[in-house]
């Protein structure tokens, strides 16, 4: 069978080296050998004292580098932290003082719709910005009406 392979010279090399597998094939072996396997292994797990202290003082001094840089710029941030908490406060009381007007805004005007109308009414209530709404308007109209007043007083006076 191989005899007639080989009668094809003009075939390609991989050809015809698929085609007998005695003497002739220049197949290669992809395997390595124990001998290269060996020396492989020695050659990774044989490290000499003298690298191995050489890496490890790189990365201690690497090591002491970055602590360095943490402890520099956490000192940085905590010489800046009493003018963050100071700014923090003030805006917390600032906040606070806003709320508290608020809340005396909200106090004062459910006070005089109590007053006004007889009987206390929840802010939340959509009736309570009518009243509120309601008694302005009609605060407004008194205040017409009193300008109306002292307009007819003037005139009499001239009048008279």
């Amino acid at each position: 069978f191989c005899g007639s392979l080989r009668s094809f010279s003009s075939l390609p090399s991989s050809v015809t080296r698929l085609g007998c597998y005695h003497g002739r094939t220049n197949v290669q072996s992809f395997s390595p050998s124990v001998n290269s396997l060996e020396n492989d292994v020695v050659s990774v797990l044989h490290v000499p004292l003298s690298t191995l202290k050489e890496e490890s003082k790189l990365r201690m001094v690497e090591r002491e580098k970055k602590d360095k840089l943490r402890r520099e710029k956490m000192l940085k941030k905590e010489a800046g932290y009493a003018a963050l908490v100071a700014k923090y406060e003030a805006s917390q009381k600032k906040a606070e003082k806003a709320k508290d007007e608020q809340d005396a805004v909200l106090e004062r005007r459910m006070r005089e719709i109590h007053e006004y109308f007889g009987y206390w009414m929840d802010p939340k209530d959509p009736r309570f910005e009518l009243m509120l709404q309601q008694k302005e308007a009609q605060e407004k109209k008194a205040e017409k009406m009193a300008k109306r007043a002292e307009l007819v007083k003037k005139k009499i006076a001239e009048v008279m």
